[in-house]
């Protein structure tokens, strides 16, 4: 039987009104929680080490929040946890702009380059969220490229670092997106609500176990140590067979 590995999926950690976000001291009891259990985090690149040693899991951020970095890294620090942050290059020291047609829309402010290098400096790491945050679906071939290729030589040039992975803005995709996706990054994250099979996912389509400010400490503990999440499982690939 093959081992679930819990990769969870956070935005923002702060103690505002916003959906997405989880509070800081909510946050703080779900990382103790799994420390006090044992549980370590490994790096996306070492999805496929760790088949046997069932205390493991994995901590995404999606879009780069300056949050991430003043309120969840303090406590990823004290658990000695490491984690993998999304960040949407073009969008770099701005703010969450593809939100601002949402009825109820909360302005956040994103990292900046300094903030980033910072986040780097203390042993966590970035992935793409594209250039700019948009639905792959809908965009040309040509704009697919921009978002696709180009966030990934650029945040490699600006942070001087490799760039493996990728998480879907929006979670949203299709066939020619993915493909391209694949050619360009080791690892492809999508908003599919699962703990990650190493038998039954493809790296390419990575599921997540979905934390926001609705989780209460009983779902987090059900969400990585039951079929919780697993049962919400569905692919949500455009055209994809």
């Amino acid at each position: 039987m093959s081992y679930k590995l819990p990769i969870l999926m956070y935005h923002s950690i702060d103690n505002g009104d916003n959906p997405l976000s989880v509070g800081i001291n909510d946050f703080n009891k779900q990382m103790k929680l799994l420390y006090n259990f044992g549980f370590q985090t490994i790096d996306i690149d070492d999805i496929y080490c760790n088949k046997k040693n069932k205390k493991k899991f994995i901590i995404t951020f999606d879009d780069g929040y300056k949050d991430n970095l003043l309120n969840a890294l303090p406590i990823l620090k004290k658990y000695n946890f490491v984690s993998t942050c999304f960040v949407v290059n073009d969008m770099i020291g701005k703010f969450n702009l593809w939100d601002n047609d949402k009825e109820n829309f909360n302005k956040k402010e994103l990292m900046n380059e300094n903030d980033i290098n910072e986040w780097l400096k203390n042993g966590q790491k970035i992935g793409s969220h594209s250039s700019s945050h948009k639905n792959l679906q809908i965009l040309s071939e040509k704009e697919k490229i921009y978002q696709i290729e180009n966030s990934k030589k650029n945040l490699e040039n600006k942070f001087n670092i490799q760039v493996n992975s990728f998480s879907f803005p929006f979670g949203r995709y299709d066939i020619r997106s993915l493909n391209s996706v694949s050619k360009n990054y080791k690892y492809c994250f999508t908003t599919s609500r699962s703990r990650f099979n190493l038998s039954k996912h493809k790296k390419n389509l990575i599921p997540r176990v979905h934390i926001n400010k609705k989780t209460s400490l009983i779902k987090f503990f059900l969400k990585i140590f039951s079929i919780y999440e697993d049962l919400q499982y569905q692919n949500k690939c455009k055209d994809f067979k």
